[in-house]
Protein backbone atom coordinates (compact mmCIF):
# COMPACT_ATOMS: atom_id res chain seq x y z
CA UNK A 1 0.00 0.00 0.00
CA UNK A 2 1.44 3.37 -1.02
CA UNK A 3 1.36 6.23 1.51
CA UNK A 4 2.25 8.83 -1.13
CA UNK A 5 0.03 11.91 -0.95
CA UNK A 6 -2.09 12.41 -4.11
CA UNK A 7 -3.97 15.68 -4.72
CA UNK A 8 -6.44 13.77 -6.86
CA UNK A 9 -7.72 12.05 -3.72
CA UNK A 10 -8.89 15.29 -2.08
CA UNK A 11 -12.61 15.77 -1.65
CA UNK A 12 -14.48 18.81 -2.87
CA UNK A 13 -14.76 20.10 0.71
CA UNK A 14 -10.99 19.82 1.21
CA UNK A 15 -10.37 21.77 -2.02
CA UNK A 16 -12.76 24.50 -0.87
CA UNK A 17 -11.03 24.62 2.51
CA UNK A 18 -7.56 24.97 0.93
CA UNK A 19 -8.80 27.67 -1.46
CA UNK A 20 -10.44 29.57 1.42
CA UNK A 21 -7.26 29.55 3.47
CA UNK A 22 -5.30 30.79 0.46
CA UNK A 23 -7.75 33.65 -0.18
CA UNK A 24 -7.68 34.63 3.50
CA UNK A 25 -3.84 34.63 3.52
CA UNK A 26 -3.74 36.92 0.46
CA UNK A 27 -6.37 39.23 2.02
CA UNK A 28 -4.39 39.36 5.28
CA UNK A 29 -1.14 40.29 3.54
CA UNK A 30 -2.84 42.95 1.40
CA UNK A 31 -4.56 44.64 4.36
CA UNK A 32 -1.82 44.24 7.01
CA UNK A 33 0.20 47.35 5.97
CA UNK A 34 -2.83 49.57 6.61
CA UNK A 35 -2.96 48.28 10.20
CA UNK A 36 0.74 48.98 10.91
CA UNK A 37 2.13 52.36 11.99
CA UNK A 38 4.01 54.44 9.42
CA UNK A 39 7.24 56.30 10.16
CA UNK A 40 5.17 59.47 10.25
CA UNK A 41 3.01 57.93 13.01
CA UNK A 42 6.14 57.22 15.05
CA UNK A 43 7.46 60.75 14.45
CA UNK A 44 4.16 62.22 15.70
CA UNK A 45 4.39 59.97 18.75
CA UNK A 46 7.93 61.18 19.47
CA UNK A 47 6.87 64.83 19.24
CA UNK A 48 3.93 64.29 21.62
CA UNK A 49 5.98 62.40 24.18
CA UNK A 50 9.03 64.65 24.09
CA UNK A 51 6.83 67.65 24.90
CA UNK A 52 5.24 66.03 27.97
CA UNK A 53 7.49 63.30 29.34
CA UNK A 54 9.00 63.91 32.79
CA UNK A 55 11.68 62.39 34.98
CA UNK A 56 10.21 59.25 36.57
CA UNK A 57 8.15 58.34 33.47
CA UNK A 58 8.42 55.14 31.43
CA UNK A 59 7.06 54.15 28.01
CA UNK A 60 5.48 50.69 27.86
CA UNK A 61 5.00 48.98 24.49
CA UNK A 62 1.82 47.01 23.84
CA UNK A 63 2.17 44.47 22.39
CA UNK A 64 5.67 43.98 23.72
CA UNK A 65 7.22 43.09 20.36
CA UNK A 66 6.46 46.48 18.72
CA UNK A 67 10.15 47.26 18.88
CA UNK A 68 10.29 49.87 16.10
CA UNK A 69 9.09 52.52 18.55
CA UNK A 70 12.45 52.33 20.33
CA UNK A 71 14.18 53.83 17.27
CA UNK A 72 12.13 57.02 17.71
CA UNK A 73 11.85 57.25 21.52
CA UNK A 74 14.97 55.81 23.19
CA UNK A 75 17.04 59.00 22.80
CA UNK A 76 14.89 60.84 25.36
CA UNK A 77 12.69 58.24 27.14
CA UNK A 78 12.99 55.00 29.09
CA UNK A 79 11.24 52.39 26.93
CA UNK A 80 10.29 48.89 28.07
CA UNK A 81 8.43 45.98 26.54
CA UNK A 82 9.16 42.27 26.76
CA UNK A 83 7.31 39.00 27.18
CA UNK A 84 5.47 39.45 30.47
CA UNK A 85 5.93 43.23 30.77
CA UNK A 86 2.17 43.65 31.28
CA UNK A 87 2.71 42.12 34.76
CA UNK A 88 5.73 44.30 35.60
CA UNK A 89 5.06 46.57 38.60
CA UNK A 90 7.50 49.17 37.19
CA UNK A 91 7.99 50.33 40.77
CA UNK A 92 10.69 52.87 39.83
CA UNK A 93 8.28 54.90 37.68
CA UNK A 94 5.46 57.17 38.84
CA UNK A 95 3.82 57.50 35.40
CA UNK A 96 3.45 55.06 32.49
CA UNK A 97 2.90 56.06 28.86
CA UNK A 98 1.31 53.08 27.11
CA UNK A 99 2.02 52.95 23.36
CA UNK A 100 -0.42 50.57 21.69
CA UNK A 101 -1.19 49.27 18.21
CA UNK A 102 -4.94 48.64 18.70
CA UNK A 103 -5.63 47.57 15.09
CA UNK A 104 -3.29 44.59 15.07
CA UNK A 105 -5.12 41.31 14.29
CA UNK A 106 -5.53 39.19 17.41
CA UNK A 107 -4.19 41.84 19.77
CA UNK A 108 -4.84 40.31 23.25
CA UNK A 109 -6.14 43.53 24.83
CA UNK A 110 -8.25 41.85 27.55
CA UNK A 111 -5.35 39.71 28.78
CA UNK A 112 -3.07 42.74 28.86
CA UNK A 113 -5.59 44.90 30.75
CA UNK A 114 -6.26 42.25 33.39
CA UNK A 115 -2.56 42.20 34.30
CA UNK A 116 -1.72 45.87 33.74
CA UNK A 117 -4.68 47.91 35.00
CA UNK A 118 -4.88 47.04 38.74
CA UNK A 119 -3.52 50.02 40.76
CA UNK A 120 -3.11 52.13 37.59
CA UNK A 121 -5.27 55.22 36.98
CA UNK A 122 -5.82 56.42 33.42
CA UNK A 123 -5.19 60.13 32.84
CA UNK A 124 -7.46 61.30 30.05
CA UNK A 125 -8.64 59.53 26.89
CA UNK A 126 -6.25 57.71 24.52
CA UNK A 127 -4.67 59.87 21.83
CA UNK A 128 -4.94 58.56 18.28
CA UNK A 129 -1.72 58.98 16.31
CA UNK A 130 -2.43 57.21 13.05
CA UNK A 131 -2.18 53.48 13.74
CA UNK A 132 -0.77 54.18 17.22
CA UNK A 133 -2.53 55.01 20.47
CA UNK A 134 -0.93 56.84 23.40
CA UNK A 135 -2.40 56.72 26.92
CA UNK A 136 -1.00 58.07 30.19
CA UNK A 137 -1.45 56.22 33.51
CA UNK A 138 -0.51 57.04 37.09
CA UNK A 139 1.34 54.06 38.53
CA UNK A 140 -0.13 53.15 41.90
CA UNK A 141 2.54 50.47 42.30
CA UNK A 142 5.30 53.09 42.27
CA UNK A 143 7.68 53.13 45.22
CA UNK A 144 10.03 56.10 45.68
CA UNK A 145 13.40 54.39 45.87
CA UNK A 146 16.01 57.15 46.07
CA UNK A 147 19.18 55.05 46.38
CA UNK A 148 20.23 52.22 44.10
CA UNK A 149 23.48 50.32 44.45
CA UNK A 150 23.67 49.80 40.69
CA UNK A 151 23.34 53.53 40.00
CA UNK A 152 25.80 54.41 42.76
CA UNK A 153 28.28 51.95 41.27
CA UNK A 154 27.92 53.45 37.78
CA UNK A 155 28.28 57.02 39.12
CA UNK A 156 31.46 56.61 41.14
CA UNK A 157 34.30 54.24 41.98
CA UNK A 158 33.67 51.51 44.55
CA UNK A 159 36.03 49.00 46.13
CA UNK A 160 35.36 45.39 45.08
CA UNK A 161 37.26 42.22 45.89
CA UNK A 162 37.17 38.47 46.46
CA UNK A 163 37.28 37.75 50.17
CA UNK A 164 38.83 34.37 51.01
CA UNK A 165 39.71 32.67 54.26
CA UNK A 166 38.01 32.60 57.65
CA UNK A 167 36.91 35.64 59.63
CA UNK A 168 39.87 37.31 61.25
CA UNK A 169 42.28 35.88 58.69
CA UNK A 170 40.66 36.84 55.41
CA UNK A 171 42.65 38.22 52.51
CA UNK A 172 41.32 40.31 49.65
CA UNK A 173 41.91 40.01 45.91
CA UNK A 174 40.79 43.16 44.04
CA UNK A 175 38.31 42.62 41.20
CA UNK A 176 36.50 44.85 38.72
CA UNK A 177 32.70 44.98 38.77
CA UNK A 178 30.30 47.05 36.68
CA UNK A 179 26.69 48.08 36.28
CA UNK A 180 25.34 46.36 33.15
CA UNK A 181 22.12 45.50 31.32
CA UNK A 182 21.11 41.85 31.67
CA UNK A 183 18.01 39.78 31.02
CA UNK A 184 16.31 37.93 33.87
CA UNK A 185 13.46 35.67 32.72
CA UNK A 186 12.99 37.83 29.59
CA UNK A 187 12.94 41.10 31.58
CA UNK A 188 15.78 43.62 31.07
CA UNK A 189 17.46 44.84 34.25
CA UNK A 190 20.25 47.35 34.80
CA UNK A 191 22.12 45.86 37.72
CA UNK A 192 25.48 44.91 39.21
CA UNK A 193 26.77 41.82 37.39
CA UNK A 194 28.47 39.44 39.83
CA UNK A 195 29.98 35.97 39.63
CA UNK A 196 30.50 34.07 42.88
CA UNK A 197 34.14 32.95 43.16
CA UNK A 198 33.33 29.42 44.40
CA UNK A 199 33.88 27.51 47.61
CA UNK A 200 33.61 29.55 50.80
CA UNK A 201 35.00 32.71 49.18
CA UNK A 202 32.78 35.74 48.59
CA UNK A 203 32.75 38.53 46.03
CA UNK A 204 32.23 41.80 47.92
CA UNK A 205 31.37 45.34 46.79
CA UNK A 206 31.68 48.15 49.36
CA UNK A 207 29.19 51.03 49.54
CA UNK A 208 30.50 53.52 52.13
CA UNK A 209 27.54 55.92 51.86
CA UNK A 210 24.03 54.45 52.09
CA UNK A 211 21.35 57.05 52.98
CA UNK A 212 18.70 56.30 55.62
CA UNK A 213 15.22 55.40 54.45
CA UNK A 214 12.07 53.50 55.37
CA UNK A 215 12.80 50.19 53.60
CA UNK A 216 15.78 48.23 52.35
CA UNK A 217 15.27 45.95 49.35
CA UNK A 218 17.85 43.40 48.19
CA UNK A 219 17.05 41.79 44.84
CA UNK A 220 18.83 39.38 42.51
CA UNK A 221 18.24 36.84 39.79
CA UNK A 222 20.17 34.50 37.53
CA UNK A 223 20.92 36.11 34.18
CA UNK A 224 19.76 34.82 30.78
CA UNK A 225 19.10 31.03 30.96
CA UNK A 226 21.06 30.34 34.15
CA UNK A 227 17.92 30.00 36.25
CA UNK A 228 16.60 27.20 34.04
CA UNK A 229 19.79 25.11 34.27
CA UNK A 230 19.44 22.28 36.80
CA UNK A 231 22.21 19.94 35.59
CA UNK A 232 25.78 21.18 35.51
CA UNK A 233 27.51 20.73 32.12
CA UNK A 234 30.67 19.59 33.92
CA UNK A 235 28.84 16.97 35.99
CA UNK A 236 29.31 18.67 39.36
CA UNK A 237 26.09 19.45 41.26
CA UNK A 238 24.92 23.04 40.89
CA UNK A 239 24.63 24.96 44.15
CA UNK A 240 22.38 27.86 45.24
CA UNK A 241 23.67 31.41 45.32
CA UNK A 242 23.74 33.21 48.65
CA UNK A 243 23.74 37.01 48.85
CA UNK A 244 23.81 39.44 51.71
CA UNK A 245 24.34 42.96 52.99
CA UNK A 246 26.77 43.38 55.89
CA UNK A 247 27.47 46.30 58.20
CA UNK A 248 30.62 47.85 56.71
CA UNK A 249 32.35 48.13 60.11
CA UNK A 250 31.16 45.25 62.28
CA UNK A 251 30.68 42.72 59.46
CA UNK A 252 27.28 41.74 60.86
CA UNK A 253 25.00 40.33 58.17
CA UNK A 254 21.91 42.57 58.06
CA UNK A 255 20.11 41.04 55.07
CA UNK A 256 20.32 37.71 53.32
CA UNK A 257 18.85 36.28 50.10
CA UNK A 258 19.03 32.79 48.61
CA UNK A 259 18.65 31.91 44.90
CA UNK A 260 17.75 28.21 44.64
CA UNK A 261 18.87 26.06 41.71
CA UNK A 262 16.31 25.96 38.88
CA UNK A 263 14.43 29.11 39.90
CA UNK A 264 14.01 31.84 37.28
CA UNK A 265 13.10 35.48 37.79
CA UNK A 266 14.10 38.24 40.17
CA UNK A 267 13.97 37.30 43.88
CA UNK A 268 13.97 39.86 46.67
CA UNK A 269 14.05 40.43 50.43
CA UNK A 270 12.96 43.54 52.34
CA UNK A 271 13.38 44.89 55.85
CA UNK A 272 13.22 48.06 57.93
CA UNK A 273 16.74 49.52 57.96
CA UNK A 274 18.68 48.57 61.10
CA UNK A 275 20.92 50.89 63.05
CA UNK A 276 24.35 50.92 61.38
CA UNK A 277 27.68 51.36 63.14
CA UNK A 278 28.64 53.50 60.13
CA UNK A 279 26.91 54.80 57.00
CA UNK A 280 28.08 51.94 54.80
CA UNK A 281 27.22 48.40 53.81
CA UNK A 282 29.06 45.64 51.96
CA UNK A 283 27.14 43.59 49.39
CA UNK A 284 28.42 40.04 48.92
CA UNK A 285 27.70 36.91 46.90
CA UNK A 286 28.90 33.32 47.12
CA UNK A 287 28.16 29.79 45.85
CA UNK A 288 30.02 26.53 46.42
CA UNK A 289 30.01 25.73 42.69
CA UNK A 290 30.23 28.98 40.67
CA UNK A 291 29.40 27.27 37.36
CA UNK A 292 26.38 28.91 35.62
CA UNK A 293 25.77 31.13 38.68
CA UNK A 294 26.16 34.54 36.97
CA UNK A 295 23.84 36.87 38.84
CA UNK A 296 22.21 40.30 38.45
CA UNK A 297 22.15 42.14 41.81
CA UNK A 298 20.80 45.42 43.19
CA UNK A 299 20.13 47.01 46.55
CA UNK A 300 17.51 49.75 47.00
CA UNK A 301 16.61 52.24 49.74
CA UNK A 302 13.01 53.51 49.77
CA UNK A 303 12.34 57.11 50.78
CA UNK A 304 10.79 57.78 54.16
Amino acid sequence: MSSKFDLRNLSRFEWILIASVGVWAVWFQVHLPSRLPSDEDYRRLAVELKAEIKAGDVVLLEPWWTEKARLFLSSFAVVTGYWGSDRDDLVQFSRIWKVEQPNLPGNPTKAFDSAFLPERVQQGPPRKLGALELTLFLNGRHRPFFFSASKSLSDRFHTAYIEAGEKGGRHRIPIAVATEWHEIAYAPHRCIFLRPPGGKARAVVEFPEVPPGSTWRLEAGYVWNRGSIVVSPSGFPLTPVELGADDAVTGETLMRLNLPVGVQGNQHAERVPPRLSSKGINLWIKSENPESRETCVDFWVEAR
